[in-house]
């Protein structure tokens, strides 16, 4: 999980050693949870949140956003590629109209090619 606490940390000029002491546990520990290596328990989070003056939740950053955020992408993408099927398929039974289509799919494309470069 990943958390705040050496940005925390160096704000109020606590170095790891101060804080595992304040916290009642060894600066290894502060070490590998401020790397990512580890989560501490529910008891410790908050200890940890109240010594930095936090609450928990701003403390640790929770990734389950970031995977409801990739399935709503998925879902778009998904969405976007039919939507653009459909489009080339108007493109093929009218083509006089073949530029105006031509554009539209060139700008979908543009921005599923952007949406998936950034996921």
């Amino acid at each position: 999980m990943k958390n705040r606490i050496a940005q925390l940390r160096k704000k109020q000029r606590y170095s790891q050693a101060k804080l595992a002491e304040a916290a009642h546990v060894t600066w290894q520990t502060i070490n590998v949870i401020e790397n990512d290596k580890y989560d501490p328990s529910l008891g410790l989070a908050f200890q940890l949140a109240k010594i930095l003056e936090v609450t928990v939740d701003e403390l640790f950053l929770y990734e389950g956003e970031k995977m409801i955020n990739t399935k709503k992408n998925i879902v778009y993408v998904t969405l976007l590629t039919t939507f653009m099927f459909v489009l080339l398929n108007v493109f093929f039974i009218y083509e006089n109209n073949s530029i105006f289509f031509l554009l539209i799919i060139i700008l979908l494309e543009l921005g599923y090619i952007a949406l998936v470069s950034n996921s």
